[in-house]
Formats: C-alpha cells, structure tokens, sequence
C-alpha cells in the first residue's frame, strides 16, 4: 500500500509540470516505472493526461493491460478518449470487441456501427488497422446482415423505398443498404475498405450468401469466447454455476463507468 501510495503522489507531481518538465521526467523512467505510475490513479481523464505528456504515449497506451485500458476509456467515455483508441493495441481493440458487440442473441450490429465510427475518428492507418485485425466472421456478418449484392441493370427496377440507398464504390459492385442500416455509414465502410483492404472486400463480396450467418455468428462467437477464456473469463455455464446461489439483489452494478450498456 506505501508502495501504491508513493506511485500516485509522484504521479500526482509529474501531472503538475509543465509539459516539457513532466517530459523529460518521464523520459528518465523505463517503462514499468510509467506503467506503475498511470495505473496509480483512479481509471479518469488523469491518465489520459498523463499518458500523453510522455514522448511515446503509444508505447505506454499499449502496456496498459486490455481491462486497465477499457475501463480507463470507459469511464472517459469513447468520445472523449480517442486517443486512446488512436494508440492502442490489437489486442486492446479485440478485447473492446469481445465485450461491446455481443448481446445475449448474438452480434449487435448497431454497436458495430458505434465502434466503426469511433475508429472512423482516430487516423487511416489504425482505422485500417482495426479492420484487418477484427474477426473477419464479424465483417461477414456485417456485409449479409447490412447489405444486398445487385446487378447494375436491376437498380432502375429497385423498390423506391431502396432507389436511394444503393452504394458503390467502383461503379462495377452494386450493394444494396438493408433498411434501418444508416446509408453514410456503410458506405464509409464500404468505400474505405475497397480502398485500403481491397482483398478483404473481394473476399467478402465473393462470401455473400454461401454461409448460412447462424453459422458465420457461431464461428465469430468461438474466436470470441476462446480469448475472453485466456483472459480468465468463464464460459455462461461455469458463471451460473458460481452465481445460481447468490441473492439476485447483491448481483445488481452499483454503478458502471460511463457509456457502459448491459
């Protein structure tokens, strides 16, 4: 406890320097000690601070361990902590993930479309990092659940509910957006990918339709749960079996880090 308390006082110091002070202080330090430091203070905007008055905040970022930096942006919330997606791993992406897409009944696309737009925020190259490393069984359901492949000469014979909502992005693979799906979106999606990730776009364009998505969902739901199980994670039977007996009333959250859901 003396040990933590002499982390946050001196963490507390290094806050009240002027950036190029706080820099080099900071810079005297290996990395453990910067670690030891930021996990010191309470899971708020003063990490963040902190974090980024050292001259390579994405090292440190990515020290953090995948709970310390999810519950730090977390309870900043997404919007307000873009540099902490900005700077983070894969492996601090995937777990934000594994926790934030699935609901009880699956994949919640509505979410996926969330996390999209928030990388959508941070710069080209880790919005093109996020989706090369993210489950490709994620973006197939997000491509049979969101759009419609459609041949250039049927579009004129389109429905006028879905005239408008045709996307493109090279005038040769015509998708159609499902209703309830937000046009823009998709279509940054779509645009972004061909451009950047052009072989995961073909590969996805060639999956329309030859996988049943229960199946798709299932295989995604695997990847997912294996690396929520090596973090120590238990799977819903083991969970039940721990939490059968409690009393209902002392398993409700007293309060959870804003934007958290569910």
């Amino acid at each position: 406890m003396k040990d933590l308390d002499k982390l946050l006082t001196e963490a507390q110091a290094v806050l009240k320097l002027k950036p190029p002070e706080a820099a080099a202080r900071l810079e005297a330090m290996d990395i453990d000690r910067k670690l030891g430091l930021v996990l010191s203070l309470p899971p708020d905007r003063r990490r963040l601070e902190l974090i980024l008055l050292d001259k390579d905040p994405a090292s440190l970022v990515q020290a953090l361990p995948p709970e310390e930096w999810l519950l730090t942006l977390k309870t900043i919330g997404e919007t307000d902590a873009i540099e902490l997606l900005e700077l983070s791993s894969d492996e601090q992406a995937l777990y934000l993930a594994d926790l934030e897409l699935w609901t009880r009944d699956g994949v919640d696309l509505s979410r996926f479309a969330w996390l999209n737009h928030l990388f959508f925020a941070c710069s080209a190259d880790r919005l093109k990092r996020w989706m090369d490393r993210l489950d490709f069984e994620i973006w197939d359901l997000f491509i049979e659940r969101t759009v419609i492949p459609v041949d250039r000469e049927a579009i004129p014979d389109l429905p006028d509910k879905l005239a408008d909502r045709v996307v493109t992005p090279d005038n040769y693979h015509f998708l159609v957006v499902r209703l309830g799906a937000d046009v823009d979106a998709v279509r940054r999606v779509i645009d972004f990918m061909y451009s950047e990730l052009r072989e995961m776009f073909f590969a996805l364009w060639g999956n329309i339709g030859t996988t049943p998505p229960a199946e798709v969902e299932e295989l995604a739901r695997r990847w997912r749960d294996g690396r929520l199980a090596d973090r120590g994670w238990p799977d819903l039977e083991q969970a039940y079996e721990v939490l059968k007996d409690r009393d209902p009333q002392l398993l409700q959250p007293v309060a959870l880090p804003r934007g958290w859901s569910d």
